[in-house]
């Protein structure tokens, strides 16, 4: 099967068309990525989140500084995190009172570019005061 598609893609005359396919591969993985996501979501009655798992400890810097201006990932954890599973979470703190983090800052540092884009797009929006484009870190552009 992957021969045969190696060798459909080496019988394409053209750049542009070999282009062509790549986004149609890419737009269709992320299309599949997505519908993942909500079937996720609807099969455990929750909202679409994809930022689960590792990526929560990782991505938290970015809403912590950028929204609210400070590291107390607290309200991040409470507002926009599935606690019910490990509700201990706000009870491990630092020597000065904030939820610890392990996880270094350097991913949530390769996002912050596109995170402006996202927290600047949302604050512009006429409607960045309804849930859907709410400037929280967590709604739909970020």
């Amino acid at each position: 099967m992957f021969t045969r598609a190696l060798q459909a893609i080496e019988a394409l005359d053209s750049r542009r068309s070999r282009l062509r396919l790549y986004a149609f591969i890419t737009l269709v993985f992320f299309a599949l990525a997505w519908i993942a996501v909500v079937v996720r979501a609807v099969a455990m009655d929750r909202e679409v989140n994809v930022i689960i798992s590792d990526g929560r400890y990782y991505y938290v810097y970015l809403p912590s500084l950028v929204v609210d201006g400070d590291l107390d990932f607290s309200n991040q954890i409470r507002e926009h995190w599935e606690t019910e599973w490990n509700p201990a979470l706000l009870l491990d703190r630092t020597e000065r009172g904030l939820v610890r983090n392990q996880y270094p800052i350097g991913l949530a540092l390769t996002l912050f570019p596109s995170f402006l884009a996202a927290h600047a797009a949302t604050k512009a929006s006429a409607l960045g005061g309804g849930a859907p484009l709410a400037p929280d870190g967590y709604s739909l552009l970020y």
